[in-house]
């Protein structure tokens, strides 16, 4: 009998080549996940996907997913032709030592296929290829205005055509939003909405809150991986605050540098996008936080 070799799976590397694919084919147009169907979650236990997996499936569609067996058990089946979309799951294995007896803990990555509502054809499917409503402009700039203010952050308004974050007096500057100007697929309000939330996504960093690398050169690694994670997490947070995000002019620049750092670690695309969701569910906890105070 013939002994088949089982080839093992570099999911990092699946992972990181498909990013890579789209930074090189989209330039600094790759980090957004926003499509006319929102943020993905699953159509079946309604729950929203995090980290990568919102990169990944927000770069095909956005909305509603589900592996093959759960829309079959909501009397749905995947049309004929479709290719799925692969999605990645962490779970923490705890394993002890034969000799010492001692728990050992360690990562292990699972991957799982999943097709979107419009890939399926049924009648549990069909509520969810209604295209999700774009909120006005005026209330989403309210929504960005209460969802900073809420963290407490200094936000300090500047004449100047810069935006950055300040980790040793902790505060974040950014032009006023007269000084933005409209693209071709954002307006002035969701270019000065994208950016403010990247330099949010860099204040919560500080040693204070969730304590990363932040105080690095232009150029090297980790000031490239921190601009990705920053990046990442204003893609984030536009897709919960209904923006659509245009990535920074200046972000041209940086796009060789994450590519870089791409390529000499398979796990930085992972690690950035887990750091960003951790950013993103930080910055959540300071909203409830506030309500808590008002009420």
């Amino acid at each position: 009998m013939r002994k088949v070799t089982k080839i093992k799976r570099d999911v990092y590397q699946e992972v990181t080549d498909k990013v890579l694919d789209m930074m090189e084919t989209h330039g600094t147009d790759w980090t957004n996940p926003i499509t006319e169907h929102g943020w993905s979650f699953n159509g079946v236990t309604m729950q929203s996907y995090t980290g990568v997996n919102v990169l990944l499936l927000g770069s095909v569609g956005g909305g509603a997913f589900a592996s093959y067996k759960q829309w079959q058990s909501k009397g749905c089946q995947v049309m004929k032709g479709e290719t799925g979309h692969q999605i990645i799951f962490f779970k923490k294995v705890v394993s002890a030592d034969k000799v010492t007896g001692e728990e050992n803990v360690y990562p292990m990555i699972k991957t799982y296929t999943v097709f979107s509502a419009h890939q399926v054809e049924g009648e549990y499917a069909d509520q969810f290829k209604v295209p999700v409503e774009k909120k006005e402009e005026l209330e989403q700039n309210q929504d960005v205005q209460d969802w900073v203010a809420n963290t407490g952050a200094v936000v300090k308004i500047k004449n100047e055509d810069r935006a950055f974050y300040n980790p040793n007096d902790d505060y974040i500057q950014i032009p006023p939003q007269s000084r933005f100007n409209a693209t071709g697929s954002s307006s002035a309000a969701e270019n000065y909405n994208s950016v403010l939330l990247h330099e949010l996504a860099h204040w919560t960093g500080h040693k204070s809150r969730l304590d990363r690398s932040i105080k690095n050169m232009f150029g090297t690694k980790d000031y490239a991986f921190e601009e990705l994670v920053a990046e990442l997490a204003s893609a984030f947070q536009c897709v919960k605050l209904g923006v659509t995000n245009e990535p920074r002019a200046d972000h041209a620049q940086y796009l060789n540098c994450w590519i870089k750092v791409l390529r000499e670690d398979k796990k930085a695309i992972v690690k950035a996008a887990s750091l960003a969701q951790k950013a993103v569910d930080y910055l959540d906890s300071l909203q409830s936080k506030k309500a808590e105070e008002v009420a």
